[in-house]
């Protein structure tokens, strides 16, 4: 993946992919992407723990931290704290993408 500039509601934001993402979660998971609304940026990784993700994880992650950024932007802050809905809406989008219902260009 390149990386791309988005307009989210008229902000603009950096995507990029990097080779890992450091930090631990509470939990101890390292993440797979990080979007950082002060930084106007998002990050997808393309290894954690030094495993490559693949295509289809980095797809699933592009997905999850652009649902958090436009919950985000969007005003609706406390929705995007809910990870589990965000994981859904990313699960169910990337669902529609495998079966053809939405289309994604390279």
């Amino acid at each position: 993946m390149k990386e791309k500039k988005f307009d989210c509601f008229g902000v603009d934001y950096l995507i990029k992919e990097v080779k890992e993402i450091k930090v631990e979660d509470e939990e101890g998971v390292f993440r797979h992407g990080e979007t950082n609304c002060l930084t106007r940026e998002v990050k997808i990784a393309k290894s954690a723990k030094g495993i490559d993700l693949g295509k289809r994880d980095n797809r699933l992650t592009l997905l999850h931290e652009l649902f958090h950024l436009f919950l985000d932007e969007g005003q609706y802050l406390s929705l995007s704290e809910d990870e589990p809905l965000v994981e859904w809406l990313a699960k169910c989008t990337n669902a529609a993408i495998e079966q053809g219902v939405i289309k994604m260009y390279e």
